[in-house]
């Protein structure tokens, strides 16, 4: 009877890990606090609001790289990307991955880190919806040169616009055939462009 309607009728129910409670100000004084890498990964663990990734330098050479946020722990076959029913309690959440168990390192031997919201570990656990890596590897591109970095290095860096991406797709959109004048000077376009994503 009435389970039954309301079981058709049910209004959409979602649970936001921010709605937990958060101690992201705690946090952010203890990131301003922080003297060293103990002193700032100790403060991250308060950083519950939203996920983040973090990176670290220190005066010393240390370089560190730490995931944060509230990422819930699921049932199995439940991937929190499609709607599931919520009256019952087979998709509960079973808690968050402990801080302990989140990504983490502090000076790799690569002697470099690299975050560009691509996905930092193999599996899914921290979720589905990352950028390409094709940011990521062109960064890692740039700083693999063995000679030492200058200033003008890094301007160049930070201001790089060459797109892997296009790189990729160029020989695909070369091998159509124009069935125009416009085609024509469009591909001739794409043909000789530098690939890099200028004004």
């Amino acid at each position: 009877g009435w389970m039954e309607v309301l079981k058709k009728s049910a209004p959409i129910a979602l649970r936001w890990s921010f709605h937990e409670g958060s101690s992201l100000f705690k946090a952010l004084l203890l990131i301003n606090l922080a003297e060293n890498w103990d002193d700032f990964h100790s403060a991250l663990k308060y950083w519950d609001a939203s996920t983040f990734s973090f990176l670290y330098a220190d005066v010393d050479g240390n370089i560190g790289y730490q995931a944060t946020g509230k990422f819930p722990i699921r049932k199995p076959k439940h991937h929190g990307i499609v709607w599931v029913p919520g009256w019952t309690d087979e998709y509960e959440w079973q808690g968050f991955i402990p801080y302990e168990e989140l990504p983490s390192v502090l000076n790799p031997p690569e002697g470099m880190i690299v975050a560009a919201n691509n996905k930092v570990i193999a599996d899914d656990t921290l979720g589905y919806y990352f950028a390409p890596g094709l940011r990521a590897k062109r960064i890692i591109d740039l700083l693999s040169d063995d000679k030492p970095l200058t200033m003008e290095d890094m301007k160049a860096i930070q201001g790089d616009v060459y797109s892997l991406d296009a790189e990729i797709i160029r020989p695909y959109l070369l091998r159509i055939k124009p069935e125009n004048n416009y085609q024509a000077v469009v591909l001739d376009y794409v043909k000789n462009w530098d690939l890099n994503f200028e004004r």
